[in-house]
């Protein structure tokens, strides 16, 4: 960890170190996992949850309906550090929502992160402080990269619910699967070597670039590149199914518990899940098969800027 930091702080200062960077870049985005689990393409049938295009890394919003009821549910996907720009067209569209279901797991430290840690009692110290490794590390990020965060600028409202675990109910869940945050870290693929080796004339191009933000450019993609595969990989491979369950289904079940109560209600009303990128597939199956919700239409946002200034 603490070489992921010198990393993350080298990048922000001192651009030209790019060879340091290329040789390190791994360790970097080994943290990145936590940008779509905790506030994350088509392939085959899988449900689309983070997209890269030529200009930008996406994030959806499915929203879903039953022809038989007035409540409209909003599944918003996101990832938890941006260009601003993103986090204010959210901003539009949670404005009119009656509810929202947001991701936050509870601490008992006070944070400035707005969307949700706050108040257990008697949690584990070492998962307490892995958790706020990492949350360090996603401020680390947002800097290097020009970001802002999202705890900045998606403020919970009086509409807001925290439909998360408690760090007691967390640490359980990893308990129970012979897990740790820095195991999940480790059990993601993010082996890039393959990729640099495919990308050899790019990176000797970098070498001699004096334009720091074409620099940046260049890393912001290949890190976008690393994030989609990886939040792939968590998703839908078999090897990954235990990490999965332990961040993704297991907290999953807790929000939609907190969302049905709502869906039971025959007032017309707008809903809304609010979770980082990679919980999109599971929610929106399982809002389709338990509570017969058909998707009407999925709008893309551009969380990250990938286009030439």
């Amino acid at each position: 960890m603490r070489l992921l930091k010198y990393i993350l702080l080298s990048l922000h200062s001192n651009l030209k170190s790019q060879l340091f960077l290329l040789n390190n870049l791994k360790y970097l985005s080994i943290c990145f996992f936590l940008l779509f689990t905790f506030s994350i393409f088509g392939q085959d049938n899988k449900l689309e949850f983070l997209r890269l295009t030529e200009n930008a890394l996406q994030t959806p919003i499915y929203t879903l309906s039953n022809k038989d009821s007035s409540i409209r549910v909003k599944v918003i996907g996101v990832i938890h550090v941006g260009d601003l720009r993103y986090y204010q067209q959210l901003q539009r569209i949670i404005r009119d929502l009656d509810y929202l279901f947001y991701e936050g797991i509870k601490m008992t430290y006070s944070s400035k992160s707005a969307i949700g840690l706050i108040g257990v009692k008697n949690e584990p110290d070492r998962t307490k402080q892995d958790v706020k490794t990492f949350t360090n590390l996603q401020n680390q990020i947002a800097i290097s990269f020009k970001f802002v965060e999202q705890a900045d600028y998606l403020k919970p409202e009086s509409n807001w619910i925290n439909a998360d675990v408690n760090l007691n109910q967390f640490t359980e869940i990893l308990q129970k699967t012979n897990l740790s945050l820095e195991e999940l870290s480790r059990n993601l693929t993010l082996d890039n070597r393959n990729i640099f080796e495919q990308d050899n004339e790019s990176r000797d191009s970098l070498r001699n670039e004096t334009d720091q933000n074409k620099v940046l450019l260049w890393y912001k993609k290949k890190m976008a590149g690393y994030l989609v595969k990886s939040a792939k990989d968590l998703c839908f491979n078999e090897e990954m199914r235990i990490p999965r369950e332990a961040i993704i289904v297991e907290r999953n079940k807790v929000a939609l518990g907190y969302l049905k109560e709502k869906l039971i209600n025959t007032n017309p009303s707008e809903l809304g899940l609010l979770y980082g990128a990679a919980h999109i597939p599971h929610f929106v199956e399982t809002l389709k098969k338990d509570h017969d919700l058909e998707v009407n239409s999925i709008e893309w946002v551009d969380a990250w800027s990938l286009k030439t200034n």
